[in-house]
């Protein structure tokens, strides 16, 4: 006669050892969780909260939409991060029916903190639309990562967004010559948000004024540059390439290995070099 172990059953113990469990269980135990009628709801909820959301077509938006309505109250909470392929959501047939649905998407999410918006300003030329008007209006995000081309004036969600940003991550290029210009940006009255600590782009030209944040990257693999912790000005005993006649710095894939030395600081006006020292320990 086989042997039978008796019933495990877990619906006795306490809710709040459940939730621990589920919490603290690795991807293995939290996929064995999600068959559990016993814990099924709180590992949703964990898994939700785990790494960002890609909705890059038309079944993972209705795949989402589906998961977050049948209980939007308890599930729409613990979502913190969404990656949003916008292009392709605008190049469907469906395109209207699916805008509508991101949209019901992150009206459900009160506590969403990062937005990634891969190739958006490339479909979204400045023209109204519900799904612009939605995002504009979210009002917990710290992290934004947005990209495209700068002709379709980027500038108009970052200024216009209620979401206090402390990170921005912002690859725009310029169609001529694949490069980011905070000169352009200002040109077209780009404003950055006043809550914004960190900027980060993959390469940028700055004219005489550097963003007004404490830590600035030119890519996501190497350290920011940070202001100095103590107060008043330090030189940066760095060299630096690529300085133009006109004074515009532009930082390169090649300058990451250089820095700023005395004697091309004298060559850099003082208005730029003013407000470039704060921005200390390039390495």
């Amino acid at each position: 006669m086989a042997f039978s172990p008796p019933p495990f059953k877990v619906t006795g113990l306490n809710l709040d050892i459940l939730q621990a469990m589920v919490v603290f269980v690795d991807e293995r135990m939290l996929t064995l969780s999600l068959v559990s009628s016993s814990v099924w709801s709180m590992a949703i909820r964990r898994l939700l909260s785990m790494a960002p959301i890609c909705l890059k077509d038309e079944h993972s938006i209705r795949r989402s939409h589906a998961c977050l309505y049948v209980d939007a109250a308890t599930r729409g909470p613990y979502v913190r991060s969404l990656d949003i392929w916008t292009y392709r959501v605008r190049g469907d047939p469906n395109r209207q029916e699916l805008e509508s649905l991101l949209c019901d998407n992150l009206a459900t999410l009160p506590d969403l903190r990062t937005l990634s918006l891969p190739q958006y300003m490339y479909h979204h030329r400045g023209e109204d639309s519900d799904l612009r008007t939605t995002l504009e209006r979210l009002s917990t995000l710290r992290e934004l990562t947005i990209d495209g081309e700068v002709d379709y004036a980027p500038h108009t969600l970052v200024e216009k967004i209620r979401s206090p940003l402390r990170i921005l991550r912002f690859n725009i290029i310029r169609p001529s010559s694949w490069f980011w210009s905070w000169a352009l940006w200002s040109s077209k009255k780009g404003r950055l948000p006043s809550t914004l600590a960190r900027l980060c782009t993959l390469s940028a030209s700055f004219p005489s004024r550097a963003p007004p944040v404490t830590s600035l990257s030119f890519f996501d693999g190497f350290p920011p540059l940070r202001s100095p912790s103590n107060s008043g000005p330090q030189r940066l005993k760095r060299q630096t390439t690529n300085t133009s006649a006109n004074g515009t710095y532009e930082a390169r894939r090649t300058d990451l290995g250089s820095a700023l030395t005395s004697s091309y600081a004298t060559r850099i006006p003082s208005m730029f070099w003013d407000s470039f020292v704060r921005f200390a320990g390039w390495f």
